[in-house]
């Protein structure tokens, strides 16, 4: 009898041991399904980021091309309308370029893609700008900074890089 007694008797560091194991692999799976769950998260708000930037991007170009018209249609208006609406077009295009120059708009792409028309806005800001305006520091300042690096890009050393 006292025998079957031992035979009954149970192992408890056993069940413990069981017992936490059942707990690590619990612990395991919920710490695997939470990264799962936040790495989805992330992938959600960058792509709901970039949808918000490139809508952001787009009103503002879309901005840019009706006043872009409204420059090129200007030949019957006075010099304060026409020096009006040059205002209006140089401040639209100076409020994207500080979008894309504080990391508002964070693609390179951005850049990249609308170099030509930079470019071109840059032209037509050497034409229709008064030189005191140009040369003022403080007007434009966003338009010219981005135009600066675009005429001159921070050179590239693959070489060192590799």
């Amino acid at each position: 009898m006292v025998e079957s007694l031992h035979a009954m008797i149970i192992d408890w560091n056993a069940v413990s041991a069981i017992g936490t194991a059942f707990a690590a692999a619990f612990a395991a799976y919920s710490s695997w399904l939470s990264r799962s769950q936040v790495k989805a998260a992330k992938e959600a708000a960058e792509i709901s980021s970039d949808a918000i930037q490139i809508q952001v991007f787009n009103d503002i170009f879309k901005d840019i091309q009706q006043q872009g018209k409204h420059i090129e249609c200007s030949a019957g208006l006075s010099p304060e309308e026409q020096a009006f609406q040059d205002r209006m077009f140089f401040n639209t295009v100076n409020y994207l370029a500080f979008l894309i120059e504080d990391k508002v708009l964070r693609k390179p792409a951005f850049i990249d893609y609308y170099r030509d028309a930079f470019i071109h806005w840059d032209k037509l800001f050497e034409i229709r700008v008064p030189l005191d305006d140009r040369n003022d520091p403080r007007k434009y300042p966003e338009l010219k900074r981005m135009i600066a690096g675009l005429k001159n890009p921070i050179p590239s050393f693959p070489l060192l890089n590799e």
